[in-house]
């Protein structure tokens, strides 16, 4: 997408103030993974990488909602699930209605939020070992070969 010269892309990174929540494993890879995109664009000014420090849910909404006011995005590319901080997300499950959205997913697809743009919801899938091997494609894979 980032390569497209048509195309300005803009990556939002929601880290929680003090630290607080955090999975050491998973911020070590989170932070090599942001390293490796800002390497990469680096020289590319059609792309804008922010990092956005809140203390709870009530903070993330407050953010999202002023990136909405402000910006024209046509597309919001938001994860679900699996490895987000509690703290950054807090009270927001209590109002969500489509958990198949997750939280932040179901916040932008909403009518109240006012958008038009497109959304499209990730998850990590996480591969679990059974006696040793994956249980996914590549363990299948490997365990015949």
């Amino acid at each position: 997408m980032a390569g497209n010269s048509e195309v300005s892309l803009t990556v939002i990174r929601f880290l929680p103030y003090n630290g607080e929540g955090e999975d050491e494993m998973e911020k070590k890879l989170d932070d090599g993974l942001v390293t490796w995109f800002w390497v990469k664009n680096e020289g590319n000014e059609r792309v804008i990488y922010k990092e956005v420090v809140v203390k709870n849910g009530d903070e993330t909404v407050a953010a999202i909602q002023t990136m909405n006011h402000s910006e024209n995005y046509d597309l919001w590319i938001v994860g679900r699930k699996q490895g987000i901080n509690p703290v950054l997300i807090q009270g927001m499950s209590s109002w969500s209605q489509n958990h198949e959205l997750g939280i932040i997913g179901d916040m932008v697809t909403s009518m109240d939020f006012g958008s038009n743009a497109s959304v499209l919801v990730v998850q990590q899938q996480v591969l679990r070992a059974y006696n040793g091997v994956s249980g996914g494609l590549l363990g299948r894979i490997s365990s015949r070969a």
